[in-house]
């Protein structure tokens, strides 16, 4: 079978933009989270956002020299498009520059674009509410284009001159990761040579950070700083702003257009645990998680380090240490463990393929950046990185990613042999 690799990277994060700046921050340990000004619905939250001008200017955040036909084709397409497509379109400029994409094409035919997405312009939707509700006669006729998540794809696509497959994913805050999921599966299947598999920036809006405090997922930082996840006052997360891509590509077209592959895809799960609520599932993980493991012919000893979900949740913390401890029962010395919210904040629809991006980040870098002192975990407690980065060699990973109404995706990722 043809085997899925990872030839390109790009970030657009509170954390750092670009992929050195967002490593380095990593590495360092930086968290983004502070004080969200006039938060919605008048709440008093913290929250890693991204600079309000962020998108304006989509050639800068691709940053290097960005092509002129790129930036023509750019300057086109996003004229009117919503800050979050202007936003995945810097970060999938990023990782097209990485894969040489421009130098070395893919057929047009050949070029995928995947969308992990699930209601990210509700904030935009409000506002066109406000505005026209009570004369919809007068809404905007390019809004019918605009306000869908579909509308991500068709940018893209454009951007790119994709005319391969492409379609939004939406799994909740899984949706990113579903989506690699779906690209993984168009590769190795032979639909596509490559595909851009990108995580859109999900904003809230008030109706959004109402229904979430209500439900306890969103924490209000009252009466002080709000817990890191797998910390034992952990009491929900923490919003974060970003946009994330991927190039998923077959080895015989990197190697055939001559790009170094970053990593492979040796699995990507995705499952229902049946559940229509927004309670975690222990046993849906653990199966996840396993069925992860048998597809790329790994055993759990192989394991080197888990990206957690972890959100900051009580329920969804506490439940998915008890999955890793099961899944890694046997192991003498189980896989380091850590939560990439915990420095970028819950990036909701872009939160899988964020993780994704920090987790070859960390393999490629050879550290682990840190999750929460260890005195103040919770119990279970896995293999946690602590409170100050490691320096770790670690070749295999897994990157777990759940979302409300039952949606667990494992993927496994690992280094190429040298």
């Amino acid at each position: 079978m043809t085997v899925a690799t990872i030839t390109g990277l790009g970030v657009v994060s509170a954390l750092g933009t670009g992929l050195e700046q967002f490593t380095a921050a990593l590495r360092a340990g930086r968290s983004a989270v502070g004080t969200w000004p006039d938060a919605p619905a008048g709440r008093r939250l913290e929250a890693a956002l991204l600079p309000a001008a962020a998108g304006q200017d989509v050639a800068a955040l691709i940053g290097g020299a960005c092509p002129r036909p790129l930036a023509d084709r750019i300057a086109g397409a996003v004229r009117r498009a919503p800050r979050p497509v202007r936003v995945a379109v810097g970060a999938a400029g990023q990782a097209a520059a990485q894969a040489r994409l421009a130098a070395e094409p893919v057929p047009a035919d050949r070029l995928g674009v995947v969308v992990g997405a699930s209601g990210v312009n509700n904030a935009t939707v409000e506002q066109v509410c406000r505005a026209y509700g009570d004369r919809p006669h007068r809404t905007p006729p390019r809004s019918a284009v605009t306000l869908p998540d579909t509308h991500h794809v068709a940018v893209l696509s454009d951007v790119f001159g994709a005319r391969g497959e492409g379609f939004c994913v939406g799994a909740a805050s899984a949706s990113g990761a579903a989506a690699l999921v779906q690209a993984a599966r168009l590769v190795t299947v032979g639909d596509l040579d490559a595909c851009l598999v990108t995580g859109a920036l999900h904003e809230l809006g008030a109706l959004d950070v109402g229904a979430l405090t209500g439900l306890g997922a969103l924490a209000e930082a009252n009466p002080g700083p709000i817990p890191p996840p797998f910390h034992q006052a952990h009491r929900g997360f923490v919003y974060g702003e970003a946009s994330a891509c991927v190039l998923v590509e077959s080895a015989a077209s990197a190697a055939r257009r001559g790009v170094p592959v970053l990593a492979l895809v040796d699995a990507a799960v995705q499952r229902l645990d049946g559940n229509a609520g927004a309670d975690p599932d222990e046993d849906g993980e653990v199966t996840t998680m396993r069925a992860a493991l048998r597809r790329a012919g790994r055993t759990p000893q192989e394991i080197d380090y888990v990206n957690a979900h972890a959100t900051g949740t009580p329920l969804g913390d506490r439940a998915e240490a008890r999955a890793i401890e099961r899944v890694f029962a046997d192991c003498p010395r189980p896989p380091w463990v850590n939560a990439t919210k915990m420095l970028t904040g819950h990036c909701l629809s872009a939160a899988g393929l964020v993780e994704v991006v920090a987790t070859v980040a960390q393999l490629r870098g050879g550290f682990l950046h840190p999750s929460v002192d260890l005195a103040d975990a919770v119990d279970p407690r896995p293999r946690l990185v602590g409170a100050v980065t490691r320096d770790v060699t670690a070749r295999v990973a897994l990157s777990n990613s759940y979302g409300f109404g039952g949606f667990s995706v494992s993927l496994l990722l690992s280094l190429p042999e040298a």
